[in-house]
């Protein structure tokens, strides 16, 4: 099931913590849109073209289609990826890489 705009701007702050740095240096962010870039669609995604090589593929709680990207990431990164997903599990929320710069946001329970 499709999350609401609400908890997919709590998918968006989450991206944005973990990649503050990158975002402070690159001076660009990551975006709530409604769909799939090239598809359209209902669900809410998180989309950010200029982020990190392959960021939404190893994103916590994701399902990378693009392949495993967990090796272009320090050791103390994948820690915060954990304490991401016990976030989102608590919101009742997983997410799923649609490409490798797009994630989508879904309930996996009523909140």
């Amino acid at each position: 099931m499709a999350a609401t705009k609400a908890e997919a701007q709590i998918v968006l702050k989450e991206v944005e913590k973990l990649y503050a740095p990158y975002i402070e240096a690159m001076e660009t962010k990551p975006e709530l849109m409604q769909g799939d870039v090239w598809n359209g669609g209902d669900t809410w995604t998180v989309c950010w073209e200029e982020g990190p090589y392959e960021w939404a593929g190893v994103f916590p709680a994701a399902v990378s289609v693009m392949g495993d990207g967990y090796q272009d990431y320090p050791e103390d990164h994948l820690l915060h990826w954990e304490q991401i997903q016990k976030r989102l599990r608590h919101y009742g929320m997983w997410t799923e890489a649609f490409r490798n710069y797009q994630l989508g946001v879904y309930r996996t329970s009523e909140v």
